[in-house]
This record gives structure tokens, C-alpha cells and sequence, in this order.
């Protein structure tokens, strides 16, 4: 009993410590994290610092957890996530745990993991991080974490691998994988297993493999002390082809990889190799019918680095195919096709892509191609063409389509090109075969995505080798109609990614409704703001379009009769004097859309408009809605001249804070309907004519910059009042505006006492008569809202002209008392008054004495009666 009695006590007291232990090693073990971290990543991490440890999930080891492991890239990939972990569990040897030098991780499991492995054009890769550290340093810094795995496990992750330099992309979703093997030792084992549930491999642009599930069972053999991995009869499983490989990747040093990779089909069937096509693949493809043979084989072998690639070849070749639906009465007959992929030096311009040949019938009706291309990055030179008629009905006979969608028309191609492009840069046609056409005729699409259907009764390019000229096209989409011709300059290599396609087009249109795209139905109303993403231009687009369109309707814009220039040209659109029909009137705009920044469009106008109807602008104009919310209140119309620019968001809205513009507008027949501020300002003043709605033209500049509209000083006259207003409205919705009033006396009215209160005083005062006709100067400043408009008079200027007046008055009248007294003291025949003897000189001395006394008690009076009239005004 005392041994049982023992045993639960031990048992509670290590329960006790594992429960404990969490707590106490937590803050060693985050430290020697960041420590770890911060001595050799040259990158920005981030975790939860509130790791867990548990000690029940993997005992006897510990299971350490990490959340939100992320680590942000630096120079040059500034911003990027090379990597993000939703959880990170790392299982720790618990003896390590107490010693608490060095800690041995024994398995690494990661939960929803994304990794984005990037390479730019300079060879540069992201997930090169580690410092860079001096011998010494190497010597004498050691880890605090020491790799004994036996087990790593990848859950739900999501892998994007970028070679920008190779234009090279793959990005696999839904990754599972797991690896076993003892890390302990240097030449040991690894099995590992993944599972991705969707693939996508493209290269130049061209998706070689899309959404196809694939499995990897690869056994490797890792030899650690010379970084190589080798593997026999690895199988990988793309949907239901299934190749075998073999071969090796060895990492000499830190620049070079080497490889040997061999690999082939196992099954020879060709519907095996149908089942890469996601189309097919996923469609009823357990019940698809097919014979014929095809295979792939190839090998990659050399080094890889920054300078080059290793050598590789592959092969894909179909014999004799053919596939058909049970339910379906026709079959897509004779696949012929033989492609090889060749580059036998690893230098990439040496690469030669060949499809000797590509046969199918449909219906009986045979298609027929070939194309050869060498020295991809030099002397591109192409040896291609295309032969067949398909009749387009006939797809609907060999492949299941949706019951909504319906397809028919004539495709009748017959092409031909060789030659090297350099011939063409060079203008050296004569050294360029090109000749040919494509034609479609009564082509008619319709599904249930794109259900207002594609119409195009006629279509024609004619292939020459100085262009490709499309000499007719007409065209219905929806109830968009288009018809169009031209030229295309550099067509061919604009086709293999070797240079800009340059061309001109003449565009007519009864018709372009792109509102019709944008909803799901007629009856609804597209919100823009959510379907519209910012339209990139490409760059490598040099184009000029000539417009004539009868009516254009985009989101609230109806615009009509457009008539005028578009050119593309490295990523930006420029317009060029466009006219056109809108908003109740008539513009001329010039202007240009800038997406060289994608993630930052910009756009210039400038604009001349002629009678715009006011409600349509405030009601259509996003950045007018957002500085003049007035849309019910104002009618009228007005014409003038304005520029604007601003950035716009990636919903192809403007950024309102960066909106800049000025402008010189005329307002005619201006009907203000219930507009606060001036129906306060009448109420404040007694000037019941200011409720007047009708302004018969008004005359303003404005300027938009930081948010505010600034709206120069301008002028209303009304019935011999006059106003001159300037100020600001900001996008807070809030205004400050000054309203310098110039009012007649006689219109003053009973309702402003305070006004007439002060010029009563100051007749009384002053003894003058200011007459009702003398006009009023009045400061009004306007603050607040539109709605809620705050109104402060300022009777500064009519207390001034006021004292002016008294002044004038004051001055006058001291004149007049001066020479009555002058006149009383000193009579026309003073000099009878002087002593006898006196000279003349002493009586011209006496008058100036006695003027001068005069003078001083008129200033004295005049100085009493002014304070006495400014402490009766107030002022």
C-alpha cells in the first residue's frame, strides 16, 4: 500500500511540474527564439508572443506552439511576404527543456502555411535571408535549437514559386505533405508524401498545367555532408496521368544546383493525357470513351544558377487519338501530335521549340498546324502554319456543353509564316514570308455566363508581312454593336512576346452599353463601386483608335455623339480633343489615364463644357456629389473651361484627397431652391429679396487642392445689392465663406433696427443728416454645413463709414464756426483799432496769436465732441 501510496504522489508531483513548466520555461524559450531569429534572418518576423507549450500532445517531448509566425522580405522585395504560419508546432525534447542550453526539435509541423518564394529579373531570390557572418563569428556562435527530426508535416498550405528572370510561375494549393526520416544522421533515408489539390504551372505566359490535383510519393536518399538527394521510381500522380522518375539534386556551394532528373509516362493511353485538360478532366471524364496512344518523356540535366539553366528535353507525342461521350453522337478523331522541347547547353536562347506536327477531325473536317521556333531571346526565327475550317456547331457533337450555352459559326483559317523578326525590326520584308487570312463568319456565343451573348456576323484578318490588316469586322454584344477596321504593325512579334503591338483602328458604334455587363440582370442597376476594378493599359500596346460612337453608357454617364482620338502608349491612354453629347450639354476633352503604377492610376483632363445642366452634374459627379452635395437645390446650367487630376483607387474611383483642379465657369439661369445659407442671410439682414431664386448669370473661378474646394471671390447683384462672396467648402462637409454686402440705405427695411438704430445716433450726435440713399457696407462670415449654414454679421464696415461721415460732417462744421468767430473777433476794419505808431507787422502778429488761441479751443471742443459721438456708437 505505502509503494501505491508513493506512486500516485509521483505521479501528482510531475502532473504538477508539466503543469507548471509551461509557465516557468516560456520567456527562455521566446528569447532564445527572437535571439535565434534576429542573429541570422535579414528579414522583418513577426509571432504571437504568447507561445504555447504543451506537455500532454507529444509526450514524453513538449509541443511548443507559435501563432501567426510572419517574416516580411527587405530590400529588394521590400514589403513581401516570403512566409506566413497560421500555427507553428515545434515538438521539443523535454530533457533539453531542463537543461535549457540547447533545445532539440524532434518534429516540425506547420498549419495552413503560405510561402511565396519570388526571383526578379536580376536572378535575385527572396528567401535568400541569412546574415551574412564573419569566420569568427561562425566559430564561436552556436544555435540554440538543434535539429533531431524524425518528422515534419505541412497542413493545408499554399506555395507561389515567381522566376520573373525564366517567366517562370507555379502555385500549389492545398498542399499536404509529410517527410520521415532520422535527421540525426549525415546519409539517412527521407520518405515523403504530398498531396496538392489544385496545380498551376505556366511558363512565358502560357499555362502548361491548370487546376490539376496532383500526388508525389518520392523516397530520398540525403547524403547531408555533400547536399545531395537522390531518388529512385518516384511517382507523381497529375490527375490521371501518372509519370515515373529518377535522378538526383545536389547543392556543391551556394550558388550552383546541380541536377539529373528523368522522367516518363507509365501508361501509354491517351485519354491519360486527356485528363490534363481541366475542361475534359471535368466533365463526366470516368464515362469518356478514348483510344490512341501518347506519351511524355524527358530530362533535366546540368546546373542551375543565375547565369544558366540546366539542359533539358521534352517530348510529347499522340498517336492516332480519339475521344467521344457515350451520350454525344460524334467523335473528335485522328490526334496526331508530336512537340519537342530541346536546349542542349543550358544557354536559354539555344532552347528550340518544335511541334512537327498537330492533326485532329472533327466532323470530317481536318485541322492542320505545325511551328518551329529557335533563338528565343536573339533572332527569334518562326516556321509556322495554320490550315483547317471548323464549324463551330459541331463542338456541341463531341463535347458536353451546358444547356444554356450555344455556339455556331464558320472558322476558316490558312497562314503562313517563316522567317527571322530581326528581318522585320529592320523593315526587311522582303526576307519574311507572311501571307494568308482568318475568317469568321455568323459566329454566334451565348452561356449562361456571359448570357447576352456574342454575335459576329463577319470577321477578316489578312496577314501580310508588313501587317496584319483587319478589313472588316461587325460585331454584336449584347446590345453593343461594333464595327471596325485597320492595321496592326509588329503583329508577329507582339504574337511571341518580342515587342509592342503597334496598329491603328477605326471604331464606329451605334451603341456601347457597358452597364449591360455589370449586372446580372437588365432591371439592376450596377454598383460600380464593387464591380469595377481599375483598368490596367498595357505597356507593351502602341495604338491609335479613331471613335465615332452614337451613344456611350457607363455606371450614371450617358454620353452621346462621341467623336474623336484615343491613343495607347506604354501603359497610358491619352485623349485627344474627344467630343462629345453629355450631362445635357456639349464637351471637348483632352486628357490621359496613367496605370504605369497599377496599384495607383492616375488621371489628367482638361475639359471645355457648353450649357451643362446642373442637377445632371451633381447627381453624376462623384467628386461634384462630394464637394456640393446640392443635387435637388440648384437648377440651371453652365459652360466654361477646367482641368483636373487625381489618383485613382483600385474600384477605378478617385481618391478624393488627391483631387486637384481649377476652373473659370459661367452659371446661367442659376435657380437656388430652398437654399439655407441665403435664406438666413435674409432673415439676419431684413433683405427679404435675397430669398430671390432666380440669378440670371454668375460668373466664378475655383481651385481644389488638399481636400477644399476654394471658390474665388465673385459677384450677385440684386435690385442695387450687391455681394462679392468668397471661401471654401471641404470634403468634411464643412464651409467658410465671407460676404462683403454693399446695401442702399432704402432697402435696408424695418427688420434691421440695429443698423438704422446707428445712424439715428449719429445724426443726433454729429448734428448731420446721413440721407436713406448712402450705401451700407456689411462683412457676413458663413461657417458650419450647407444645411446647417452659421451666420456672424460684422457691422465693422458700417460703424466706420459711419464715423467717416461724422468726421466729414465735424470737419465742416468747424470751418464754418471758425470764420464766424474769426470774423466776430477781427472786423474787416481792425486796423483803427491798433495804438498809433504801431507798425503793421505787430497787427499780422496779433491775428496769428489770436487765431492760434481760436484753433486749440475749436480742437479741444472738436476732440470732446468725437468721444462723446465714439462712446454713443460703440465703436
Amino acid at each position: 500500500m505505502k509503494i501505491v501510496k508513493y506512486l500516485f504522489i509521483a505521479i501528482g508531483i510531475l502532473l504538477l511540474i508539466l503543469l507548471a513548466a509551461p509557465f516557468v520555461l516560456k520567456k527562455p524559450i521566446v528569447r532564445a527564439l527572437q535571439q535565434q531569429m534576429n542573429r541570422q534572418l535579414n528579414a522583418t518576423i513577426h509571432f504571437d508572443p504568447d507561445i504555447g507549450l504543451n506537455f500532454f500532445r507529444h509526450f514524453p517531448n513538449a509541443d511548443l506552439r507559435i501563432d501567426s509566425l510572419t517574416i516580411i522580405n527587405h530590400t529588394p522585395f521590400e514589403g513581401d511576404t516570403l512566409l506566413y504560419i497560421d500555427h507553428l508546432h515545434v515538438v521539443v525534447d523535454l530533457s533539453s527543456l531542463w537543461k535549457g542550453n540547447t533545445y532539440q526539435i524532434r518534429m516540425v509541423e506547420l498549419d495552413r502555411p503560405y510561402i511565396q518564394l519570388l526571383v526578379n529579373e536580376q536572378g535575385k531570390a527572396n528567401w535568400d535571408i541569412t546574415q551574412p557572418s564573419s569566420s569568427t563569428e561562425k566559430s564561436t556562435s552556436t544555435s540554440s535549437f538543434r535539429a533531431a527530426l524524425q518528422r515534419y508535416v505541412v497542413q493545408n498550405g499554399q506555395v507561389v514559386y515567381a522566376d520573373t528572370s525564366l517567366r517562370f510561375f507555379l502555385r500549389l494549393n492545398g498542399l499536404n505533405h509529410t517527410g520521415n526520416g532520422d535527421f540525426t544522421k549525415e546519409v539517412f533515408n527521407l520518405q515523403t508524401h504530398s498531396d496538392i489539390q489544385s496545380l498551376y504551372l505556366a511558363y512565358a505566359g502560357i499555362p502548361y498545367l491548370n487546376h490539376v490535383h496532383t500526388r508525389v510519393d518520392v523516397n530520398l536518399q540525403v547524403d547531408v555532408p555533400h547536399q545531395r538527394y537522390s531518388f529512385e521510381k518516384g511517382t507523381a500522380y497529375l490527375n490521371g496521368l501518372t509519370l515515373l522518375s529518377d535522378g538526383f539534386v545536389a547543392l556543391p556551394d551556394t550558388q550552383n544546383v546541380e541536377m539529373d532528373i528523368r522522367f516518363h509516362t507509365q501508361q501509354s493511353d491517351f485519354k491519360h493525357l486527356l485528363s490534363l485538360i481541366p475542361a475534359i478532366y471535368q466533365k463526366n471524364f470516368e464515362q469518356l470513351k478514348a483510344s490512341g496512344t501518347a506519351s511524355i518523356e524527358g530530362r533535366i540535366q546540368g546546373v542551375y544558377n543565375y547565369q544558366r539553366i540546366p539542359a533539358f528535353y521534352l517530348q510529347l507525342l499522340v498517336q492516332n487519338g480519339m475521344f467521344q461521350y457515350p451520350s454525344l453522337p460524334d467523335a473528335l478523331r485522328q490526334v496526331n501530335m508530336l512537340v519537342e522541347v530541346q536546349n542542349k547547353d543550358g544557354i536559354l536562347d539555344h532552347t528550340t521549340i518544335n511541334l512537327q506536327r498537330l492533326h485532329l477531325e472533327m466532323n470530317q473536317q481536318p485541322l492542320d498546324a505545325h511551328l518551329l521556333i529557335t533563338n528565343p531571346q536573339t533572332s527569334m526565327f518562326i516556321d509556322g502554319a495554320l490550315h483547317g475550317k471548323l464549324d463551330l456547331s459541331n463542338i456541341s457533337k463531341i463535347y458536353p456543353l451546358d444547356k444554356q450555352t450555344r455556339l455556331k459559326g464558320l472558322l476558316d483559317a490558312d497562314v503562313q509564316l517563316k522567317g527571322s523578326l530581326t528581318s522585320l525590326q529592320h523593315k526587311q520584308y522582303d526576307q519574311f514570308q507572311a501571307k494568308g487570312y482568318v475568317l469568321l463568319n455568323n459566329i454566334n456565343y451565348q452561356s449562361a455566363a456571359f448570357p447576352h451573348g456574342l454575335s459576329i456576323p463577319i470577321a477578316k484578318l489578312l496577314f501580310s508581312p508588313a501587317q496584319v490588316t483587319l478589313s472588316q469586322l461587325q460585331a454584336q454584344i449584347g446590345r453593343t454593336d461594333i464595327q471596325a477596321k485597320g492595321t496592326l504593325n509588329q503583329f508577329y512579334a507582339y504574337l511571341f512576346g518580342k515587342g509592342p503591338l503597334q496598329g491603328n483602328l477605326n471604331l464606329r458604334s451605334r451603341l456601347i452599353d457597358l452597364n449591360e455587363f455589370m449586372s446580372t440582370s437588365p432591371e439592376q442597376r450596377p454598383d460600380t463601386t464593387s464591380a469595377v476594378k481599375a483598368i490596367v493599359i498595357p505597356r507593351n500596346v502602341n495604338f491609335t483608335l479613331t471613335a465615332d460612337i452614337g451613344r456611350f453608357i457607363y455606371s450614371n454617364y450617358d454620353v452621346k455623339q462621341i467623336q474623336g482620338k484615343l491613343s495607347i502608349a506604354n501603359g497610358t491612354l491619352q485623349l485627344q480633343q474627344i467630343q462629345s453629347h453629355m450631362l445635357g450639354g456639349d464637351v471637348i476633352l483632352s486628357g490621359m489615364y496613367n496605370t504605369q503604377d497599377p496599384e495607383r492610376p492616375e488621371t489628367h483632363v482638361e475639359l471645355s463644357a457648353k450649357d451643362l445642366l446642373i442637377p445632371q452634374v451633381l447627381q453624376t459627379v462623384t467628386i461634384a456629389q462630394s464637394f456640393l452635395p446640392l443635387q435637388q437645390l440648384i437648377q440651371g446650367k453652365f459652360s466654361g473651361n477646367l482641368s483636373l487630376s487625381t489618383f485613382l483607387s483600385d474600384k477605378w474611383m478617385p481618391i478624393l484627397s488627391t483631387v486637384n483642379s481649377t476652373g473659370m465657369l459661367q452659371a446661367d439661369n442659376l435657380n437656388l431652391l430652398e437654399f439655407i445659407p441665403l435664406q438666413k442671410l435674409a432673415t439676419a439682414t431684413g433683405l427679404d429679396l435675397l430669398t430671390k431664386t432666380q440669378w440670371p448669370s454668375v460668373h466664378f473661378g475655383f481651385h481644389i487642392d488638399s481636400g477644399y474646394l476654394f471658390v474665388h471671390p465673385f459677384q450677385l447683384v440684386t435690385d442695387s445689392v450687391q455681394m462679392t462672396i468668397a471661401g471654401k467648402n471641404g470634403l468634411n462637409k464643412q464651409i467658410d465663406y465671407t460676404i462683403q454686402m454693399i446695401i442702399p440705405g432704402s432697402k435696408l427695411g424695418k427688420a434691421n433696427t440695429a443698423l438704422h438704430q446707428l445712424i439715428d445716433r449719429a445724426n443726433a450726435v454729429a448734428g448731420v443728416q446721413l440721407q436713406s440713399g448712402d450705401k451700407i457696407h456689411l462683412n457676413v462670415h458663413l461657417t458650419g454645413t450647407l444645411f446647417q449654414p452659421q451666420l456672424t454679421l460684422d457691422l465693422a464696415p458700417v460703424t466706420s463709414s459711419v464715423q467717416q461721415a461724422i468726421t466729414t460732417a465735424a470737419q465742416k462744421k468747424f470751418q464754418e464756426e471758425k470764420q464766424k468767430l474769426m470774423q466776430h473777433l477781427i472786423p474787416s476794419d481792425s486796423q483803427h483799432v491798433i495804438p498809433h505808431g504801431g507798425a503793421a507787422s505787430d497787427t499780422v502778429s496779433v491775428k496769428h496769436e489770436i487765431q492760434q488761441t481760436i484753433q486749440q479751443t475749436i480742437q479741444k471742443r472738436l476732440n470732446q465732441f468725437l468721444k462723446k459721438k465714439k462712446d454713443t456708437t460703440g465703436g
